[in-house]
């Protein structure tokens, strides 16, 4: 029987006659794995019986709960030949789950089926299988399936052949020596869905996706994605020969964050910080202006927030970061005495290593992540490195961000899609050249009526904090909870608030055993 017939059959009734010629033997092989009820079944079928679906109903329920793999089996006589395909991929993939149980020939057989009735999944099995045989008679085939993928699916709701895709991308890269697949492979993967390469082996794909950009520099990069480092200058030194290999990864297109598609995370924003208005509609204001431009990550023009110490503007940063899905982080700039933290610290010293963004750049895949500034009023004034201040005067400015020198690297890195947001007590002594290069919003302490909204979310913050369920928190009675209200009252501190919830719930803990159980 024609595999991709029609093959539309008498579905009211089981038959043999339902399932191509090709199925019946993997099926056969399959059965001793059956259950007893589903064994019968199959055995009536391989003699020619025609069951009528409705008078074995009630076997169909029995099967379907004690056995699923049986269930789609048995489905398969009910089906039109497109969800016959469907099914077989579901069987297949069933089978490579439950390692051990079923020879490798049967898994592979049931993936051929599905290629011959027009699978892609069973396609992209049958290639990564010859190509793990360094048979490369279907490279061409295989290139074209891995480009599609990689380059117009994206993520798809259709994990499992995606998966496959890029573990076909990755042989063909690594055994063929495609650099364009390879390039393709690491612009549109993390390194944590290839675990199954070894340390060489993503060396080697690394190598030939950055030869590939570098072969050709006009080649566009993919919309929505930038290179973070433009340059680096080769070491003969052994350690810092392998610290470049690594940030090399950055040299190829990595993904910036997107925007949120709605508002929703300003609402909660605003709820939680009531008295950070200003900076949230500014923020709010720069994420619908992208996106009536048609640009769809995240950015928004540098701020600093100038307040009194203790009103939640680190807090707001980091929480602001979560409701964008956005990797943050805060630098304390309190007594920085020099910049060898941003600029990177300079070749043949044992703490040689590029800027501290950069790390947190290649960890986190994440081109234009939200970076605090914590008291960048209080920056040190000792130029023997370089002061701070004068490393963020490019940093801070669009156009020579996209080229800063790193001074371990020797190279240049794009800093110009970062998020930065500055905390200051007070502006008065800081260069107007520097911030003229950010809006400054006052932010005044947060109101008495605040109280409730704050005192939720530092709950929320304290579970976080110590990985537990919000329920587990001890219960404020309403005499705690006056005299939190009433000292939050007089100093307005999100800070003092925080460190007396703290103590209050550790003396209830210490209290109460049953909190440690």
């Amino acid at each position: 029987m024609n595999l991709n017939s029609s093959n539309d059959g008498d579905l009211h009734n089981l038959a043999l006659a339902n399932v191509p010629d090709h199925i019946h033997k993997p099926i056969r092989q399959l059965l001793p794995k059956l259950p007893v009820t589903a064994r019968k079944v199959f055995t009536d079928l391989f003699k020619g019986a025609v069951l009528n679906r409705y008078e074995v109903a009630d076997k169909f329920k029995a099967i379907k709960k004690d056995n699923k793999l049986a269930f789609s089996l048995l489905s398969l006589f009910l089906m039109d030949a497109r969800h016959q395909m469907q099914l077989v991929e579901r069987v297949a993939q069933a089978l490579g789950k439950q390692a051990g149980e079923f020879d490798d020939y049967i898994v592979d057989a049931w993936w051929a089926i599905a290629a011959e009735m027009g699978s892609e999944q069973g396609k992209l099995h049958q290639i990564y299988l010859a190509l793990l045989k360094n048979d490369f008679t279907r490279a061409e085939e295989a290139a074209a399936l891995c480009e599609e993928w990689l380059t117009h699916r994206g993520i798809t709701r259709e994990r499992p052949i995606e998966i496959l895709a890029k573990a076909v991308a990755a042989e063909l890269a690594i055994r063929d020596n495609n650099p364009k697949i390879a390039r393709l492979l690491l612009q549109n993967t993390s390194p944590l869905e290839l675990v199954n390469l070894k340390d060489d082996q993503l060396d080697k794909l690394q190598r030939m996706a950055i030869k590939a950009f570098d072969d050709n520099p006009a080649e566009p990069v993919p919309a929505g994605h930038i290179r973070v480092i433009r340059s680096i200058t080769k070491s003969e030194d052994k350690r810092e020969k392998d610290a470049l290999a690594r940030y090399s990864q950055l040299r190829l297109p990595i993904p910036l964050a997107a925007c949120p598609e709605n508002t929703q995370w300003a609402q909660i924003l605003k709820y939680e910080f009531p008295w950070m208005g200003e900076v949230i509609d500014h923020i709010k204001l720069s994420a619908t202006f992208r996106k009536n431009m048609g640009q769809s990550t995240l950015h928004f023009d540098p701020v600093c927030l100038v307040g009194s110490a203790g009103i939640g503007k680190s807090r707001f940063i980091k929480r602001l970061g979560e409701v964008l899905a956005t990797p943050s982080r805060v630098l304390s700039l309190n007594g920085m005495a020099d910049n060898m933290m941003l600029k990177g610290a300079g070749r043949g010293w044992g703490t040689s290593r590029p800027g501290i963004l950069v790390d947190m750049m290649l960890q986190q895949k994440c081109p234009n992540p939200i970076i605090g500034l914590d008291e960048i009023d209080k920056v040190g004034e000792n130029r023997h490195n370089g002061n701070v201040w004068d490393n963020l005067l490019g940093m801070l400015e669009p156009q020579t961000a996209q080229n800063i020198f790193d001074e371990f690297l020797l190279g240049e890195v794009d800093y110009s899609h970062i998020n930065w947001i500055a905390t200051a007590n007070s502006i008065h002594h800081m260069p107007s050249v520097l911030l003229s290069r950010m809006r400054v919003i006052h932010v005044a302490p947060p109101q008495a009526k605040d109280f409730d909204a704050i005192l939720l979310s530092l709950r929320n913050d304290i579970a976080k904090k110590h990985d537990a369920r919000l329920e587990m928190l001890p219960i404020m009675d309403n005499e705690v909870l006056m005299v939190l209200r009433q000292a939050f009252a007089k100093k307005r501190s999100v800070r003092a608030l925080i460190r007396m919830m703290q103590q209050i719930m550790a003396e209830d803990v210490a209290l109460r055993p049953e909190y440690l159980n």
